[in-house]
């Protein structure tokens, strides 16, 4: 989907934060990405056929950081939409919280007062951002691969992403895996 990840990374290139690499897995598109990534010399890109599921390019995503010994890797869809601050608050969150698995608060892309999945917290349903951003953090409540920051940590404790679960919910199975490995997730409220 060449519109949305040109969209896409020209907000990752608006960020506050600057030091991080953007690492695109194309995962099987033959809509001129391809062709589009390889004229972008200061992009990583690694191309990926066939089509994986969300999973098998997430696995990739993740196998690259770990060997090439990165600190943090932050995932995103194409149609995420980070703004300008997202990543310096996810930084900031994850170290006052000594976190090694955060995520940022995942507003409709039409109306940013209201969430786009919801988070549960407490029992409780929070569908607005109001709601939502009366704590700083929320525990244990996030919406996976949108604004995702996990540190290296993780992945030696519990592993990459399971790429056989194509479309699957992948991205619940490694919550919940690092749940139980006593690993908290949390939303940081201002990473948006």
């Amino acid at each position: 989907r060449l519109s949305l990840l040109q969209r896409c990374i020209g907000y990752l290139e608006k960020q506050t934060e600057k030091s991080f690499d953007i690492l695109v897995i194309n995962n099987g598109c033959e809509d001129g990405t391809k062709e589009w990534l390889r004229s972008q010399k200061e992009l990583l890109h690694i191309d990926q056929y066939p089509n994986v599921g969300c999973a098998g390019g997430i696995y990739l995503g993740m196998e690259y950081a770990y060997n090439h010994k990165y600190e943090w890797m932050w995932l995103m869809d194409d149609d995420g939409i980070p703004d300008t601050n997202q990543l310096q608050n996810l930084l900031i969150g994850a170290k006052n919280l000594d976190a090694h698995y955060v995520n940022s608060l995942v507003c409709d892309i039409d109306d940013k007062e209201h969430l786009s999945f919801g988070l549960i917290s407490n029992g409780k349903l929070i569908t607005s951002r109001e709601e939502a951003q009366l704590e700083d953090t929320i525990p244990n409540a996030i919406n996976p691969w949108n604004g995702t920051l996990i540190h290296r940590y993780v992945m030696e404790k519990i592993g990459l992403v399971k790429k056989e679960m194509m479309f699957w919910g992948e991205e619940e199975e490694y919550f919940f895996r690092a749940r139980q490995k006593g690993i908290i997730a949390y939303t940081v409220t201002n990473a948006i």
